[in-house]
């Protein structure tokens, strides 16, 4: 027999918004390293597929560590672009390693840009 009692969920609810309430930089940061990124990924897609790139969608991942932000980031490609996917649906992927002052890697992001393109 399904549950009638939306108690828990409403407690999960009011959890999670007083979490909300928290300061946290996660959001920021993930943020800034998407777009340090995206310039490098966008340049490597343009030169891959000769015309200028659609993004499909995004993939990042922050380390747990805290970023020092009083030091520089930088973008690395990770390894060349691959296409995977097959006609309409084929993909190019382009990974990024964002690392800091210190070399140590604080993210990646991958980039999935529409491989095809449709000219009229």
């Amino acid at each position: 027999m399904p549950m009638t009692d939306n108690s828990w969920s409403d407690d999960v609810i009011a959890a999670a918004v007083a979490e909300a309430r928290r300061p946290s930089d996660i959001g920021s940061a993930l943020g800034e390293l998407v777009q340090l990124a995206e310039v490098l990924a966008r340049t490597l897609a343009r030169v891959t597929l000769v015309h200028h790139p659609e993004l499909g969608s995004v993939r990042a991942r922050l380390e747990a560590e805290p970023i020092d932000r009083h030091g520089i980031l930088r973008a690395r490609v990770v390894a060349p672009p691959t296409f995977t996917g097959y006609g309409p649906t084929l993909e190019l992927e382009t990974w990024i390693v964002i690392v800091d002052s210190s070399d140590r890697v604080v993210g990646d992001v991958c980039f999935f840009w529409a491989a095809s393109s449709e000219s009229p």
